[in-house]
């Protein structure tokens, strides 16, 4: 019988230091929606920003809707933006609904599988908490696969995700995943087996790995990326922070406080 996976954040943070105070919600797997912003220190995900024009995109903590804008050169999807010590490190910018491609939300037992340029994946809330079989696979260019949450988006299956600027986010695989390709990115995502990445300037947030991580390429950023088995990140340029080893010592394929050990860095 699978256990199912959960992330579980180490800890929420309160926002501060915005006028006016922002909207903000402690539920990161929000739905895709224009606009809104999930902000992820070295402690967590924070939660989601929207509503407020008044932050600077410098300001630790605190990012509004015009900085959105500013952020993502213009689009006016949600976002997920990395912080480290009071700086923006890196963004994760996900286009608009519409768009070439079109948008897709898959059904109880539907796994997604697409083979085209820009479309956008999304999940019907009634088949949370449930596996669907099929694995994720992608091929094309620009493709965004947007779960509910790693504990509501559960997927099994080996997975493949082949292409340049592809997203992933919000979901449990279970099973090895693959990424070939520049510019992807991997946030709130939970994978059970081996996580491959060969290509430049990916980005991971909030990543749990039960297998190993092998990273080949250069300009990587690795903000919260906690792995159980081993890690090698071979390549130039390449930015690790709060990514930690962990032992998953109950067995519960559930990433507890108590369970995180040592930092690991890239090479």
């Amino acid at each position: 019988m699978t256990q199912k996976i959960a992330w579980l954040p180490l800890l929420f943070l309160a926002l501060v230091g915005c006028e006016p105070p922002p909207s903000v919600g402690q539920d990161v797997n929000r739905p895709y929606e224009d606009g809104t912003v999930v902000v992820v220190t070295g402690e967590g995900p924070t939660g989601v920003l929207t509503g407020t024009e008044n932050c600077a995109p410098t300001s630790a903590g605190c990012v509004g809707t015009k900085d959105l804008g500013e952020i993502c050169k213009g689009e006016k999807g949600p976002a997920d933006v990395l912080y480290k010590d009071g700086k923006i490190i890196a963004e994760i910018c996900y286009p608009e609904k519409t768009g070439e491609g079109g948008q897709t939300t898959l059904g109880k037992d539907e796994a997604p599988s697409l083979s085209t340029n820009q479309g956008r994946v999304t999940f019907s809330p009634d088949g949370d908490g449930e596996t669907r079989e099929g694995g994720v696979q992608v091929q094309g260019n620009g493709n965004v696969v947007y779960g509910n949450g790693a504990e509501n988006t559960i997927i099994k299956g080996d997975s493949q995700i082949s292409g340049n600027n592809n997203k992933l986010r919000g979901v449990t695989v279970i099973g090895d995943l693959g990424f070939q390709g520049n510019n992807v990115t991997i946030a709130l995502t939970v994978v059970e087996g081996n996580l491959n990445i060969t290509g430049n300037n990916a980005i991971l947030a909030d990543v749990v790995v039960l297998g190993d991580l092998t990273i080949t390429g250069s300009n990587h950023i690795l903000m919260r990326t906690f792995v159980s088995g081993k890690v090698s990140v071979v390549g130039e340029n390449n930015q690790c922070a709060e990514t930690f080893y962990f032992e998953d010592a109950d067995e519960d394929k559930v990433l507890a406080k108590t369970e995180v050990g040592e930092v690991w860095t890239c090479q």
